[in-house]
């Protein structure tokens, strides 16, 4: 199956504040269920900040077009498949 563009849904500051929200239960979920060489996935690098974010999309709504257009090309190599 073909992977979906990589598009981001919220500004890198409402990333960083849910990473620093939920990282204590996180933690401990992969510690108790997954094994501790699983907390690197949590705590990925946001290296862009909210400017960037916001030159990058343009205008409000623009994540959800890149989203539908992600899903779109998706549908079109399934259904065209050979």
């Amino acid at each position: 199956m073909p992977e979906l563009s990589t598009v981001n849904f919220v500004p890198p500051s409402f990333k960083r504040k849910i990473v620093d929200t939920f990282f204590e239960s996180n933690k401990k979920l992969c510690e108790e269920f997954l094994g501790i060489e699983y907390l690197n996935w949590m705590n990925p690098k946001i290296e862009e900040n909210d400017k960037g974010f916001y030159d990058r999309f343009g205008y409000p709504g623009a994540q959800i077009y890149e989203l539908c257009q992600a899903v779109i090309k998706l549908i079109d190599k399934v259904t065209n498949k050979e």
